[in-house]
């Protein structure tokens, strides 16, 4: 238990050294236009891709527990 202790300190103490950013991967006064398109592109694509992983597993649990005319439960 003291060698985790010890180690939380030493990480700690570490990380207290890294100087701080001194620019952020967002800074929009500094950015072109095509950065900024990136960054909403990906950000809409971050935001809409649970939703769409939910309702695709929602659809193949569907379609394999009802059934479809060219695919009929199994049974």
């Amino acid at each position: 238990m003291k060698r985790i202790g010890t180690a939380l300190i030493a990480i700690a103490l570490l990380l207290a050294k890294v100087p701080p950013a001194i620019a952020c991967a967002n800074c929009y006064a500094a950015s072109s236009p095509r950065t900024l398109l990136a960054f909403y592109l990906s950000t809409i694509l971050l935001t809409t891709m649970p939703f769409a992983l939910i309702a695709a597993f929602v659809m193949y649990i569907r379609r394999h527990r009802l059934g479809s005319p060219s695919n009929p439960p199994p049974g």
